[in-house]
């Protein structure tokens, strides 16, 4: 990031980052922001109402068919990984090959 700032004469720069509930952007990521996924999450818990919840989850059940709520944690999981084995898969075999290389570098400093 810091070379694209240079790059571009300290251009706004906001990085493309989806933030977990209380996760923030690194100290050392050099940029103004996030695109923005956030503040629309900020955005969403305003339009629901948290004690509808069960009634949420009843809802969801039934339109699945299984008598019971969705595990969003193993289908947050599940969403991640296959985004990682589809659109991103050649993303992460470019940064498979270039952590090889990096261990085979001298560590200096």
């Amino acid at each position: 990031m810091e070379r694209l700032k240079e790059t571009t004469a300290g251009s706004y720069l906001l990085v493309e980052k989806i933030l977990e509930p209380g996760e923030e952007l690194p100290e050392n990521f050099d940029c103004e922001g996030t695109t923005g996924y956030d503040a629309l999450a900020d955005v969403d818990r305003l339009f629901v109402d948290p004690d509808a919840e069960a009634h949420l989850d009843a809802l969801d059940a039934r339109l699945r068919g299984t008598g019971s709520p969705a595990d969003y944690q193993a289908m947050i999981h599940g969403t991640k990984r296959r985004i990682t084995d589809g659109i991103l898969h050649s993303e992460i075999l470019r940064l498979a090959r270039l952590v090889r290389t990096l261990r085979s570098c001298p560590i200096q400093g």
